[in-house]
Order: C-alpha cells, then sequence, then structure tokens
C-alpha cells in the first residue's frame, strides 16, 4: 500500500513534457490513453487512489490537450492562408513590375510613334497613367506580404481596403470596355483618318505635322501596313498629302507614299511604280486584285 511518503516523492510531470502545442500543418485529435482514464476516475496509473491534489492537476493537464488539439487545427489553417497570401503577393509584386517595364518603355521608345499614328497628345499621358497604375499593383503587393510575413492585423486591414478597390476600379472599367468598345474602335478609326488626311506630309515646319508624318511612315515600314483600313489605301487619294504632290497630270501622281510599298530583305522597293501609280489595280481601283508591291493590310 503506497503511503504518504510515497505520494510526496513520486514526481508529478510538467507541462511541457505532458503535451507541447506545436504548428504543424497535421491536425490532431485527442484520444485518451488507459492512464488518463484512470486519473479520470481518480486512480493512479500505478494502480491504488490518488490525492485530491493531484486529480485536479492530472484533470488541469487533460483539459489543456483537448483544448489544444483544435487550436493546432486552427493554426495550420492560418498558416496555409498566410502562405497563400504571400505566394499571391508576389505574383501581384512581379505584375506590378511588368507593368511600369511596359510604361518605361512606351515613354522612352514608343510615345511619338504611337501619338503620331493615332494622332492625340493623350498618349504621352496615358503611357505615364500605366506607370502610375504599376506602381499601386506594386506598393499594395509590397503591403499585403508584409502583412502576411508578419501578421499585423493593422497592415491587412489596408491591403484589404486598397485591393478592394483596385478590384472594383477594374470591374468598372472591364463593364466600360465592353459597353463602349464598337464605339471607342470606331471614333479611333475616324481620328487616325482625320489626321491622316489633314496632318500627314504637310506643312512640315510644324512639329506635330512633323511627327505626324514620321509616326507613320515608321509604323507603315515597321508593321507592314498602309493607311487605317483594310484596303483603305484610298485615303490618301483624298488626304492634303496628295494634293500637294507635284505631277504633269492626274494619271502621274503618287496615290501613295513611299512606306506602303513592299521592300526586299535589303530594304529595296520590288517596284516603286506599281506601288504608287498602277492605272489596272490598287491603289489607282479599289478592287480585289492584290497588287504584290503594295501592302494592302490597314494599320
Amino acid at each position: 500500500m503506497a503511503t504518504s511518503m510515497d505520494y510526496e516523492k513520486q514526481p508529478l510531470p510538467d507541462d511541457d513534457e505532458v503535451f507541447t502545442g506545436g504548428s504543424g500543418s497535421t491536425s490532431v485529435r485527442y484520444v485518451p490513453s488507459s492512464a488518463d482514464e484512470a486519473m479520470t476516475r481518480g486512480a493512479s496509473p500505478c494502480g491504488g487512489a490518488m490525492r485530491p491534489d493531484e486529480q485536479s492537476r492530472q484533470r488541469e493537464l487533460m483539459n489543456k490537450k483537448k483544448r489544444s488539439a483544435p487550436q493546432q487545427s486552427l493554426n495550420s489553417c492560418s498558416m496555409c492562408i498566410r502562405y497563400i497570401l504571400i505566394v499571391g503577393n508576389c505574383i501581384f509584386f512581379l505584375f506590378g513590375c511588368t507593368v511600369i517595364g511596359l510604361g518605361i518603355y512606351l515613354v522612352v521608345d514608343k510615345v511619338n510613334l504611337v501619338s503620331g499614328v493615332f494622332g492625340s497628345p493623350l498618349i504621352a499621358p496615358a503611357s505615364y497613367l500605366i506607370i502610375a497604375a504599376g506602381c499601386i499593383v506594386f506598393i499594395i503587393s509590397f503591403i499585403g506580404c508584409f502583412g502576411s510575413l508578419f501578421e499585423s492585423r493593422s497592415v491587412l486591414i489596408l491591403y484589404s481596403t486598397a485591393l478592394g478597390l483596385v478590384l472594383l476600379l477594374s470591374i468598372i472599367g472591364f463593364v466600360l470596355a465592353i459597353v463602349f468598345r464598337s464605339k471607342v474602335n470606331d471614333q479611333i478609326r475616324t481620328y487616325m483618318t482625320e489626321t491622316l488626311q489633314k496632318e500627314y506630309g504637310v506643312n512640315l515646319e510644324n512639329d506635330w505635322n512633323r511627327m505626324i508624318t514620321d509616326a507613320w511612315d515608321r509604323a507603315q515600314i515597321k508593321w507592314y501596313c498602309c493607311a487605317v483600313n483594310d484596303q483603305g489605301y484610298g485615303a490618301y487619294k483624298a488626304s492634303e498629302w496628295y494634293k500637294q504632290q507635284p505631277a504633269p497630270s492626274e494619271l502621274l501622281k503618287p496615290l501613295v507614299p513611299e512606306s506602303c510599298c513592299v521592300r526586299d530583305q535589303y530594304g529595296k522597293y520590288l517596284n516603286k511604280e506599281k506601288c504608287q501609280t498602277w492605272p489596272l489595280g490598287p491603289p489607282s481601283i479599289q478592287s480585289t486584285d492584290r497588287n504584290n508591291a503594295l501592302y494592302d493590310q490597314g494599320c
């Protein structure tokens, strides 16, 4: 039979030795052992009755095990969401860098070309807006990564608010783009045609007209196209550029600029005369017959 001296000599397990809660990814369900069941009944695992203070201590330890099992499952869920946020924000971070690079590329190399072809000085501000949008995405993704890594509640609230606003603006822009797509497309084509007919190749001492002329020439050479629409080379015949072309007769006037003419791999024209003045087909006659020396695709 166990004496009081025996009870005093028996060591009680520490909390850390009985159960250590972790933050692993595996959910744990507490299953009581035979020893635990014996303690619940007030008996010692080695047999015999337990003192009241020992019973109370063992019950507390058992309750701690039961509470820690669902908490460990919640911690696993939180870690999973945390890693998903980090990975998602890294993707947005790269996307923001790409958008910034695109905007810089347009500003440095393509603003004059695109502005001249579209006939609008608003292309340059649009390029800067693209850079600004990329910076916003960059900052938001950085805030999201920071909040996820350090589990900062205030930072995550700021991130959620900013992400919600960006998502709302994106949805509005997407809907407007679908609703006004055809109208905007027609308006752009009309504006490009008017610019081509009124400002291409004339008053070249004017910086704007010079930029438009150079932009159209570069675009038609680089994109292998002529005018705005497919088989739209007739737009040049109604332009101010055509009226100023020197020629002894209307039949000898070039109907399209040299940049509309096909070149070989060495940069030489296949047949510039046929390209500009062929009387049996394009560009003199609007027909389905192809002129192999003329680009018939619109820019």
